[in-house]
């Protein structure tokens, strides 16, 4: 098939669930943004319960994954194997594609009403080839200047301890997201029970920012509900021309970190991270994640316990004449074992606005990252438990916009 010359790039928050569970969803945070999507997803989050539950640390070859999501066909459906995107011609079947799917990384497509889509594990995302689709209007019509900056929160009520439940906030109108943050009420507990994020990016086709949340309770026993706040940054003229991704596996008792970078003549917007799936007997949690310089965003990460994780850095980047962010920064607090330190960077410098933050425990492994927020006053408040032991410094970053840009 010839495919047109338009390839769309739809940036999707790919959910984990590597403990066999499944995740819990509210009524409206479905993943994806239409059927293909949330089937090709669906055949992502299948595969990487495997790697996780497996010894090797590997996806599984292309004959068991197909073999594996065959049993899933109310999420899946029909399911098969091809060699590479062009051999995959069924329609409204998921292929399991040779050129592309490895150890390290599972390449799927699925063909539905003259479009095909096209998911990239290690890319990070799902493309779109053919038919009669356009970029997004809100990004070809709105380029230019940021403006129109706001701030909008979605409160979820969350009843269920230790399970997983995806959270999204959506930009009004034809705004589009820049970053965002979470809170809850009540905060987290002095024993550090309450939420905890598995990702935190900004979300592409669904134009909002999406968290993964984890409700802990160290014994397993409901507390009682807990109001989440997800925050997304929204505004017009700014948006992505990219989004590199970098992925690494962390087996139990590693750390690792990645770091994705702009392509030349670009600059960070935003960033964030993505995949990781700790939970009370283990997995893996990030230790650090923040931009290290203008074009680049790194996550570092540990995994512990009866199992590891995939983990990923995401960029979120643009063309411009130089950097866009100005970082602000925290002085750095200790963080004692079993306990909860809060750090808050300094105001964003006059005239610009604080649209995602991040934080850092210099080199430390021992903690969970308890999420962080946007303040009123343009600043980030970042929290931290000691899980494992306690830790020297922990930093809250920051990172400014200046409208007009």
């Amino acid at each position: 098939m010839k495919r047109t010359a338009t390839t769309i790039a739809v940036l999707v928050g790919v959910l984990l669930v590597p403990t066999g569970a499944e995740a819990a969803t509210t009524d409206n945070d479905v993943a994806g943004f239409n059927g293909p999507t949330r089937r090709l997803e669906a055949s992502f989050t299948t595969a990487l319960t495997a790697r996780v539950r497996g010894k090797s640390g590997c996806y599984p070859s292309v004959r068991k994954l197909v073999q594996i999501f065959s049993k899933k066909k109310k999420t899946i459906g029909a399911v098969s194997s091809a060699k590479s995107v062009g051999s995959a011609r069924e329609p409204n079947v998921v292929y399991v594609l040779r050129n592309g799917t490895s150890c390290n990384g599972v390449k799927a497509s699925l063909r539905d009403g003259g479009v095909v889509y096209v998911l990239d594990s290690i890319k990070g995302e799902i493309k779109v080839l053919g038919g009669k689709r356009g970029p997004d209007p809100a990004i070809a019509h709105n380029r230019g200047p940021l403006r129109n900056v706001s701030l909008v929160t979605r409160g979820t009520r969350i009843s269920q301890p230790n399970n997983r439940v995806r959270l999204e906030a959506k930009c009004p109108g034809q705004t589009l997201p820049l970053g965002g943050g979470i809170g809850s009420t009540p905060a987290l507990q002095p024993n550090g029970e309450g939420v905890y994020p598995h990702s935190f990016e900004r979300l592409g086709a669904q134009r909002g920012f999406h968290v993964t949340a984890w409700y802990y309770t160290r014994d397993g026993r409901d507390k009682g509900k807990i109001n989440v706040g997800v925050q997304v940054v929204c505004g017009l003229g700014l948006a992505p021309l990219t989004a590199p991704h970098a992925t690494t596996f962390t087996k139990p008792g590693e750390t690792k970190t990645v770091t994705a970078r702009c392509p030349a003549g670009q600059y960070l917007l935003s960033g964030g991270f993505q995949r990781t799936d700790f939970l009370g007997p283990g997995g893996n949690y990030v230790i650090e994640n923040r931009a290290v310089g203008p074009q680049a965003w790194q996550v570092s990460g540990r995994a512990y316990g009866e199992f590891g994780g995939e983990l990923t850095a995401i960029a979120y980047c643009t063309k411009a004449s130089g950097p866009l962010l100005t970082e602000v920064v925290s002085d750095p607090v200790p963080v004692g074992w079993l306990e909860i330190a809060t750090a808050t960077t300094a105001e964003c410098p006059p005239g610009q606005v604080l649209s995602i933050g991040g934080f850092s425990n210099n080199g430390a492994q021992d903690t969970w990252f308890a999420g962080g927020r946007i303040n009123s006053d343009n600043t980030w408040t970042a929290q931290s438990f000691g899980r494992f032991a306690s830790i020297n410094q922990f930093t809250a970053y920051g990172y400014c916009l200046q409208p007009g840009v």
